[in-house]
């Protein structure tokens, strides 16, 4: 075999190969519930605490827990969500946390680890709020809608 008759072999197995590449990470609950995450976000996957988490962007970390599987696919999984579209996401600075993609209206809340309520605020039409991120370190529940997010000031 010449070489570039090899050579046009190996080009169209890596085109092959590239072709198959799966689009999307589907995480799925023991309750059932589904959600995706897009691979050309380059998700980086870790496991803390016993729970599964799911790093996006710098400012995107998703803990997941009760896992049951996660597996790849080529096209969005029928009855989940894809997450980061369809969940908040907030940035954490030295002296506040924004809060971006909740709904309008939305309540959002910041409580101590003992649970009372340092601040709230409810998101603009856009699904932003801001909240003043205590000094002190510790442990910090961001509560947004029903959902919750571990903070943690070290």
């Amino acid at each position: 075999m010449e070489l570039k008759q090899l050579a046009t072999i190996c080009l169209l197995g890596v085109s092959v190969l590239a072709n198959a590449e799966r689009a999307y990470m589907t995480v799925e609950l023991n309750s059932g519930s589904k959600y995706n995450f897009l691979l050309a976000d380059k998700p980086v996957l870790t496991y803390k605490n016993m729970e599964l988490v799911v790093n996006g962007e710098a400012a995107t970390s998703y803990a997941i827990d009760n896992v049951k599987k996660y597996y790849f696919t080529d096209s969005e999984t029928t009855g989940s969500e894809l997450l980061g579209g369809n969940l908040p996401t907030f940035n954490i600075t030295d002296s506040k946390v924004d809060v971006t993609n909740a709904t309008s209206s939305q309540k959002v809340s910041l409580l101590a680890a003992n649970g009372i309520v340092l601040e709230t605020a409810v998101a603009n039409e856009g699904g932003n709020a801001t909240l003043t991120l205590p000094q002190a370190k510790g442990i910090y529940v961001l509560v947004v809608g029903n959902q919750s997010f571990k903070i943690v000031r070290k």
